[in-house]
């Protein structure tokens, strides 16, 4: 049974999930994003960038392109897990001892940082889908050009 303070220790769950992965990663430059350019896109590594939490099944994210590693950083918060994935620059990586590895840091609760450097990686011995869907070609617009009287055609017609 919930108490009405459990939305917002699930709330806050989620806020303290974002800032251990923020506070993990403090004065190093994480969030090392590419852009979506065609020409980069063939080389570039591929990372899921988002959230998931056992608490109302959150699962928030997208893959993005990543000048760096794909990493995650875990944590539970109220009992419920939380789980923010990240492109992570390879000095953050290599600093914190996570390179192609897991670590489990305790402070005043436990993190779990993982760093990784294959497609989609930090995802690995999840349910996420890190496939982005296309969206399928739409048929042309076709659209009558020209003057009609009585349903005949005056002018135009096509």
């Amino acid at each position: 049974m919930l108490n009405r303070y459990q939305p917002f220790e699930m709330r806050l769950g989620i806020y303290l999930a974002a800032a251990a992965a923020l506070c993990y990663a403090l004065d190093r430059d994480v969030g090392y994003l590419m852009s979506r350019s065609p020409m980069e896109a063939a080389t570039q590594l591929r990372c899921y960038a988002g959230i998931v939490s056992s608490y109302n099944n959150t699962s928030i994210g997208t893959e993005v392109f990543c000048n760096g590693k794909c990493g995650s950083i875990s944590t539970t918060v109220g009992g419920y897990s939380f789980t923010t994935y990240n492109c992570f620059p390879t000095v953050f990586c290599d600093s914190a001892n996570l390179t192609d590895t897991c670590t489990t840091t305790t402070f005043d609760r436990d993190l779990t940082g993982c760093c990784c450097s294959t497609d989609n990686c930090n995802t690995k011995g999840t349910n996420i889908n890190t496939t982005i869907p296309i969206q399928p070609p739409e048929d042309p617009i076709a659209c009558f050009s020209g003057i009609t009287i009585n349903n005949v055609v005056q002018n135009g017609g096509g």
